[in-house]
């Protein structure tokens, strides 16, 4: 079993499009580093004299972010971009060979 603090850089990218005649479209890209945590756990086995093999399994759960951008036609109207968070399930497995 395995566990502690994760962390992961995101980058950005959102875009309002706006279909009213005369009004412009735009992006706020931005970067953030979000932090979370890591769980896991895994085997490894001895299969012939010399070799072996093992399997892990570690789940990653960043928290989520949210951008207030400025709208550049109504500054006093910004928008509020929210993405939620992130989940990743990473599974390795892998062979080796002691000498």
């Amino acid at each position: 079993m395995t566990g502690g603090g994760a962390w992961g850089d995101f980058n950005y990218n959102a875009s309002f499009v706006n279909t009213t005649a005369g009004s412009n479209n735009w992006v706020a890209p931005f970067s953030k580093t979000q932090s979370g945590y890591v769980v896991g756990g895994g085997a490894e086995w001895m299969v012939a004299a010399h070799w072996m093999l093992r399997a892990e399994y570690l789940y990653y759960r960043l928290s989520g972010t949210s951008n207030l951008a400025n709208n550049p036609r109504f500054p006093t109207f910004p928008i509020l971009f929210t993405w939620n968070s992130t989940n990743t399930n990473v599974v390795r497995v892998g062979a080796s060979y002691k000498f």
